[in-house]
């Protein structure tokens, strides 16, 4: 198991004890995901949290019968669909394998109950959830203030894994324009 890579992930975040370590992953599990295969359904109670060792997942939820991309997650991220967890609500996303994808898992009952036991791993929680609220206002916030080359650029500058390995449709969709609008300022960019 790879849990290894997953810690050194969390710790970078929020330094953790080796009793800390030792708990959070006691409670991890490997998965692999084929391509294609939904990680989450929509319209499903999500349970667990992923760490994604290799591979990509994209996150899209339906608007007016169109898959609108809401988030991509590469090997070092982790994911899940946090408002549904709080909240113990249905999902309205799907997370689909994207290529062959290996994870690892824990249970996010039991990782609120390490929380309980631990004020280092309940640090990491928090600051988990405040970076993940600070990332989806400033994509909300693009939106509203931002044009779609300015967009497009923020993209450029923060994860250009994402134009590397995600289809154009998917990018259009992630950016709010047309595969069109995409390919005209794709051709303004040279991209490494």
């Amino acid at each position: 198991m790879q849990v290894q890579k997953m810690i050194q992930v969390l710790n970078a975040i929020s330094p953790l004890t080796d009793q800390d370590i030792e708990t959070l992953s006691s409670i991890c599990s490997s998965e692999e995901l084929p391509r294609g295969e939904c990680w989450l359904k929509m319209g499903k109670r999500p349970h667990k949290v992923g760490f994604l060792i290799a591979g990509y997942l994209r996150k899209y939820y339906l608007l007016n019968e169109k898959e609108v991309t809401d988030f991509f997650y590469f090997d070092g991220d982790l994911c899940a669909d946090l408002p549904a967890l709080i909240s113990d609500t249905p999902s309205h996303v799907d997370i689909v394998a994207m290529q062959d994808s290996q994870l690892i898992s824990f249970s996010f009952t039991k990782f609120l109950k390490l929380c309980d036991q631990s004020p280092h791993i309940e640090r990491l929680y928090r600051t988990l959830l405040e970076q993940t609220f600070v990332r989806f206002y400033n994509r909300a916030n693009s939106f509203m203030t931002k044009s779609p080359r300015e967009r497009y650029e923020d993209l450029i500058g923060s994860n250009p894994r994402i134009l590397q390995r995600a289809t154009q449709y998917h990018i259009a969709s992630f950016l709010a324009i047309s595969p069109q609008h995409l390919s005209r300022l794709r051709g303004q960019y040279s991209i490494s």
